[in-house]
């Protein structure tokens, strides 16, 4: 287990509360953050933008990078991680999948010891 970095040991009611997340709902958690420090870097990083275009004198420019800017947040929030594909697949009941992540499915395991077949055996051929 690694030690906290300095930053998050500067900030222990961080620590306290992310302990306090159950487990399960954690990972969740971190990419509710993560998507949040995007949005806050991308607003940064408009508010810059802008005092540099005001700098140079460029009116018409500031409402064109508002504009794309706004958009760019609303593309940002709409994020979704696409659901991933499955990459095995039963050999008796074609609708059981498994795309291969967490931990192995029990119908899998029923059928490696039925038929005698390693993992690779369930694999789904990719289409080119």
């Amino acid at each position: 287990m690694k030690k906290p970095s300095k930053i998050v040991s500067k900030h222990p009611n961080i620590i306290k509360a992310f302990n306090a997340i159950p487990l399960d709902e954690q990972p969740q958690v971190l990419v509710e953050l993560a998507n949040h420090h995007d949005y806050n870097r991308v607003s940064k990083l408009n508010d810059l933008q802008k005092e540099i275009l005001k700098l140079k004198g460029g009116a018409a420019m500031v409402a064109k990078a508002k504009k794309n800017a706004a958009q760019f947040v609303k593309d940002v929030e709409k994020q979704v991680r696409r659901k991933p594909k499955p990459t095995h697949r039963s050999k008796k009941d074609r609708k059981l999948t498994w795309t291969g992540r967490g931990s192995m499915p029990r119908w899998m395991r029923a059928e490696m010891k039925e038929l005698k077949l390693k993992p690779d055996g369930f694999l789904i051929a990719k289409k080119k």
